[in-house]
């Protein structure tokens, strides 16, 4: 069957598939390439490489898959769903970089189990890694030789909201509850300070204990401790309030005990 249409339309059709491509694949893939990867986080050459023990190269032998993504980071799933690696994405200005790098050096220097962090790598390296293979969101493999990014291997979390509300329909929140307490008393009193706490998105659960799965924005603490882990407790306090209002007496009760 003949065209109707015009050369010059169907030549224009053409022309906009063509160079649509570029914008679709970007869109499927949300903007993950390797090319987006950065090398080394901090400016200080060898920064934040921590020692490569035979857990964490078992891990990294491993396939991995997409699972989100946040303005710092690319992150992939492992094939056993037990670990995520973190890429660190390419940013404009080198001093947050740098702040970021400084944040996970403090995360696993301090509180490791209150943040899962197995390993750090924010520096290239020579001959140390492995390469592995990272799967993006349309499927597409890509082969990454780790020695030449930034990342950090963590355990995987639950988020906070579905294991909460799960725990809470069984009827066992409350350790939830003592957990993150725990969590935020640990860590002001190692002198840490989050300014971005955000519940639902940057807290998380590993067998039952709370954990901060986004600690990119950690400080070296200024202020007061308690002063600190009051801030970090209200997070809760006010979650509490407003979604489940008929726990916050457990909570205050927890409270009592820090």
């Amino acid at each position: 069957m003949k065209s109707f249409l015009p050369l010059a339309i169907r030549s224009l059709l053409f022309g906009i598939a063509i160079f649509s491509i570029p914008f679709l694949y970007k869109e499927a893939t949300l903007g993950f390439r390797p090319g987006k990867l950065v090398g080394n986080l901090s400016q200080e050459a060898g920064f934040g490489i921590s020692p490569l023990n035979d857990e964490v190269a078992k891990q990294l032998r491993q396939p991995f898959f997409y699972l989100g993504q946040g303005t710092q980071c690319f992150v992939f799933e492992s094939l056993d769903r037990q670990v995520v690696i973190k890429l660190f994405r390419r940013q404009s200005k080198k001093i947050v970089m740098h702040r970021t790098a400084l944040a996970c050096q403090l995360a696993f220097e301090r509180v490791p189990a209150q943040t899962g962090l197995l390993y750090l790598h924010l520096s290239k390296t020579d001959n140390l890694l492995p390469c592995v293979m990272v799967q993006d969101r349309i499927r597409r493999g890509h082969h990454l030789p780790l020695d030449r990014y930034a990342f950090i291997l963590q355990k995987k979390a639950e988020l906070f909201r579905p294991a909460f509300f799960e725990a809470r329909q069984k009827g066992v929140a409350i350790p939830l509850i003592e957990s993150y307490l725990q969590l935020a008393w640990i860590r002001s009193h190692q002198g840490i300070c989050n300014p971005d706490i955000t519940l639902s998105r940057n807290v998380g659960f590993i067998g039952g204990q709370a954990v901060e799965i986004d600690f990119g924005s950690y400080r070296q603490g200024v202020g007061d401790q308690t002063q600190e882990f009051q801030r970090s407790a209200e997070k809760l306090g006010a979650f509490l309030e407003k979604y489940s209002p008929e726990l916050l007496e457990e909570y205050k009760k927890k409270m009592e005990l820090f």
